[in-house]
């Protein structure tokens, strides 16, 4: 019942040896009758007790990520390392024959709908600053990329060397001032990466353009806001915000008058140059739309939930109370706040 030393350095017969000297993040004290189980080739490890341990626990005494060696996963005799090729070999599995027929029956398309609202809930969780719901959905997102590639692969389409050797490949060329001889460009950067960008386009593309490879599905004002980015990188902007308010203020005034007309198509006509006019002096004062916006929506939901708790408190029916005494109850909660 002696503890054991560990160390982290392995071989590709699994066998757990020493790596010179190792520090306190190296190694780990294990007492039987737990068993470790390591992967050859990445030195990930986790721990397996009895019939089978789901998830495992960190190899090294350093509690920042930088010091910790991630595990192996245990499905019975089955081992899945904790990283992006144990995901692959996950959805292998799944998609075998002795697999799960939902997964098996999906196709790329079929995926398409999971692999948007996952890329969405890991945007909410990184934007409300969720660490661990941020892990999960990052997770979520890993899993659908994951399962574009094995599909992929059962095709002959491509597999994940060429996903990933395509992106190294493209970043490498897009960061000259990294990875060559070039220098970085300051303000001008963006303007540099259209351009690289509009070069690695085929000739005789029909996306060719300063405009010509903004994805059509993009959200309305996230393509506003990549519309005013892209043509401001050939100097088609403002100098200062300030044009752009003044700009913006002559958009409320024709909306207004617009708002008078009979004909509805003119209103949401001024209403969207509005729109647009908003999203462009935000991005001249540095403000992103669709990240302003979630702020400002979660902060009028979690406003609006407070006020029925306080009107719940109070025995108030929301529906019978006055516009005046509902402003006067959302003041309360903002005078709460601070």
């Amino acid at each position: 019942d002696e503890p054991v030393a560990v160390g982290v350095g392995l071989d590709r017969h699994e066998q757990v040896r020493g790596r010179g000297q190792p520090g306190p993040e190296d190694v780990d004290v294990v007492r039987d009758p737990l068993q470790i189980h390591v992967h050859p080739c990445t030195g990930r490890a986790g721990v397996e007790v009895g019939r089978g341990f789901h998830g495992g626990r960190t190899i090294g005494s350093g509690s920042e990520p930088s010091k910790r060696r991630n595990l192996a996963v245990m499905a019975g005799t089955e081992r899945y390392s904790s990283d992006f090729e144990g995901i692959l070999a996950l959805l292998r599995r799944l998609r075998g024959p002795d697999g799960c027929p939902w997964d098996r029956e999906q196709t790329p398309r079929t995926l398409v709908p999971h692999l948007l609202e996952e890329a969405h809930e890991a945007a909410e969780a990184i934007e409300a600053g969720d660490r661990a719901g941020t892990v999960d959905e990052l997770g979520d997102l890993m899993l659908h990329l994951a399962f574009q590639i094995v599909i992929a692969e059962e095709a002959g389409a491509f597999d994940e060397p060429a996903v990933a050797g395509g992106l190294i490949e493209k970043m490498i060329r897009r960061h000259p001032h990294v990875f060559g001889e070039g220098e970085y460009a300051g303000e001008g950067h963006q303007a540099m990466w259209e351009r690289l960008k509009r070069e690695e386009r085929p000739a005789g593309d029909g996306g060719s353009g300063v405009l010509g490879d903004l994805p059509e599905g993009l959200p309305a004002l996230v393509r506003a806001y990549r519309i005013q980015q892209k043509v401001a990188t050939v100097g088609f902007d403002w100098q200062e915000p300030e044009g752009a308010r003044l700009k913006l203020e002559e958009e409320i005034a024709e909306t207004w008058s617009a708002a008078g007309d009979e004909a509805p198509e003119r209103l949401e006509e001024e209403y969207g140059d509005l729109l647009f006019a908003a999203v462009n002096w935000g991005r001249l004062l540095g403000v992103h739309p669709h990240t302003a916006l979630q702020r400002a929506n979660r902060k009028f939901e979690s406003r609006f939930r407070r006020l029925e708790a306080l009107a719940a408190e109070r025995g108030l029916v929301l529906e019978e109370q006055g516009l005046d005494v509902l402003d006067s109850l959302w003041d309360e909660v903002k005078a709460a706040e601070h």
